[in-house]
C-alpha cells in the first residue's frame, strides 16, 4: 500500500502537468476548488504523514501474522497509476511534429487524467488508513492481554490516549476516532470490573434497596454536597448516622465485622461514581490504602479514608485510634499516586467502628 502511495504521489509532479509547452500547469492540491472536508483527505502534508505512517505501521507486529487487504478497487486503482505513467510518459517523449498533431488529445488527457490521479490517491490514502487504524487497534488489543490487572490496563489505556491526542494532527479524523473509539469501550469495560471488584454485587443490592425504600434520614445526595462543598464536620456527622441506620437495617450477624465495614462503606461512597472514582485496598506509597475518592476533575479534592476497628468501648481508645489512622495516611505516602495525577491536596479521614458506631476524624493535607 505504502509503495503505491508513494508512487501515486509522485506522478503529481510528473512533467507532463508542469508548465511544459505553452500549457498552464495542473496543480492536483490548489485547494480553492476543495470544501473543508476534502481538504481534510487531500492534502501535501496529510498525504506525506500517511505515507510514514504506513510504512511504520506496517511493520508493527500484531500478534495476528501478516496484515493482507486486497480489493477490486486496489487492482483499479493499480491500473489506473499504470494508465496515467504510460500516457504521460508518451506525450511527454514525443517530438515537436507529434505533438502538434496530438495537441488536443494532450489538451483533453491534461483535463481529465488529474481526476484520475486524483481518485487514486485519494482511494489509496483510504486504504492506507483503515491498514493504520487496524493495526493500531489490534497492537492496543494484544498489549491490553499482555498486563495482569485491571488497574494496568485503566493506566495503560489512558497512556495511549493521550498519546494519541497529542499527535492527532498525524492522522486522519477517522483513524483517530476509530482507535480512541476502542480505547474508550475498552477503559469502560475495565473500569466497571475494578468498580464491580471493589464493591461486591450483593452489598450494592443492600444499599440501593436502602436508599430506595427511604431508611435513611440522610440522603446519599446530601452526604455528596457536604463533600463536595468541604463541609467536613457536616459530611462526617451525617456519614456516621447514615452507616449506623444501614447496620440496623442489615444486621452484620457473624460476619467478619472488618470486612463489613469496609464494604458497608464501600456501598455509600459508590453512589459518589459521577464526582469521583471509588478504588479500594490498593498499593500506593509505602503501602495498601484502604478507600480511596478520586475526583473526575481537579476542581475538587480527593479523600483517603484509613478503616480501623475498636474493640472496646472506650473514648479515649477512639481518638488515639483516629489520631494513628491520620497518621499511616501520611506516614505510608498514599497521596503519591494522586500526586502523579495533578491532585495536590487531598483531605484524610480516619474511620474508626466499635459494633454499629463510627467516629470519624479528618485532616487536610498536601501531598508534598
Amino acid at each position: 500500500m505504502r509503495e503505491l502511495l508513494v508512487i501515486a504521489y509522485q506522478l503529481t509532479n510528473h512533467p507532463i502537468l508542469g508548465n511544459w509547452k505553452t500549457h498552464d500547469p495542473v496543480d492536483l492540491f490548489d485547494m480553492r476548488d476543495f470544501d473543508a472536508e476534502k481538504f481534510k483527505r487531500f492534502n501535501r502534508t496529510l498525504i506525506e504523514r500517511t505515507i510514514t505512517q504506513s510504512a511504520y505501521y506496517s511493520q508493527v507486529e500484531t500478534g495476528h501474522g501478516v496484515l493482507t487487504m486486497s480489493s477490486k478497487g486496489i487492482e483499479y486503482a493499480i491500473f489506473s497509476l499504470e494508465s496515467f505513467y504510460l500516457t504521460a510518459n508518451k506525450f511527454y517523449a514525443s517530438g515537436k511534429e507529434e505533438i502538434q498533431h496530438l495537441s488536443s488529445g494532450i489538451h483533453y488527457y491534461r483535463l481529465t487524467a488529474p481526476g484520475e490521479l486524483t481518485a487514486s490517491i485519494s482511494y489509496l490514502m483510504e486504504v492506507c488508513n483503515d491498514m493504520i487504524s487496524l493495526t493500531l487497534k489490534h497492537f492496543i488489543s494484544a498489549q491490553i492481554k499482555l498486563l495482569a490487572t485491571d488497574e494496568e490496563k485503566v493506566k495503560y489505556l489512558l497512556r495511549q490516549k493521550a498519546d494519541l491526542t497529542i499527535i492527532k494532527d498525524q492522522f486522519t479524523d477517522k483513524v483517530f476516532q476509530e482507535v480512541v473509539g476502542l480505547i474508550d469501550v475498552e477503559l469502560g469495560y475495565h473500569k466497571e470490573v475494578n468498580e464491580y471488584l471493589d464493591t461486591p454485587a450483593e452489598l450494592k443490592a443492600i444499599v440501593s434497596q436502602f436508599f430506595a425504600e427511604k431508611k435513611a434520614r440522610i440522603s446519599n445526595s446530601k452526604l455528596l454536597t457536604h463533600l463536595l462543598e468541604e463541609n467536613l464536620d457536616a459530611f462526617c456527622n451525617d456519614l456516621s448516622v447514615l452507616v449506623m441506620q444501614l447496620f440496623s437495617y442489615h444486621d452484620i450477624g457473624a460476619q467478619e465485622p472488618e470486612k463489613v465495614y469496609h464494604v458497608f462503606l464501600l456501598g455509600v461512597l459508590n453512589s459518589f461514581k459521577e464526582f469521583y472514582r471509588l478504588e479500594s485496598n490498593k498499593e500506593a506509597g509505602l503501602g495498601r490504602f484502604d478507600i480511596m475518592l478520586i475526583p473526575e476533575t481537579l476542581e475538587y479534592k480527593a479523600v483517603i479514608i484509613e478503616v480501623k476497628r475498636s474493640l472496646i468501648d472506650d473514648k479515649e481508645k477512639t481518638s488515639k485510634m483516629l489520631d494513628e489512622a491520620l497518621q499511616q495516611i501520611a506516614s505510608n505516602h498514599y497521596a503519591l499516586t494522586l500526586k502523579a495525577a495533578g491532585h495536590n491536596e487531598y483531605i484524610a479521614l480516619a474511620a474508626v467502628f466499635f459494633g454499629k458506631e463510627l467516629a470519624l476524624k479528618y485532616k487536610r493535607s498536601g501531598t508534598d
